[in-house]
């Protein structure tokens, strides 16, 4: 479990490393990089390599696809996100209701006036 210290203006919790996701996201992303800059400096070096079509063709076949299954998946995590937002917000305005209840209960039942607390007990 992570404990949380905010510091005096909460900064460490944006900037801070430690359980997050930031630093795997970056090292995949600097390899990606890498590899997409020395395709393409390898494809302007390189004399007889020019594209084909029905390869280019195919390629954006592909990415097509792939673009169309990552919108899904990405559509359907963000309306669970959003259905565990909603559910989470009713839940707290339920607990807030009953928490009111018993407090207006307390409120109502009680009296300082001493020749009244025998019938309250």
């Amino acid at each position: 479990m992570r404990h949380y210290v905010g510091g005096k203006w909460g900064f460490s919790l944006i900037f801070g490393i430690y359980g997050s996701v930031f630093p795997y996201a970056f090292i995949m992303a600097v390899v990606n990089a890498a590899l997409t800059v020395g395709v393409s400096i390898s494809m302007d070096y390189s004399d007889g390599l020019y594209p084909d079509p029905n390869t280019t063709e195919t390629v954006a076949a592909l990415m097509a696809v792939f673009s169309s299954v990552m919108m899904f998946i990405l559509t359907f995590r963000s309306d669970i996100a959003y259905e565990r937002w909603w559910e989470g917000g009713t839940l707290l305005q339920k607990t807030r209701g009953e928490w009111f209840n018993a407090y207006s209960s307390l409120v109502a039942f009680s009296s300082a006036r001493p020749e009244l607390q025998r019938q309250v007990m």
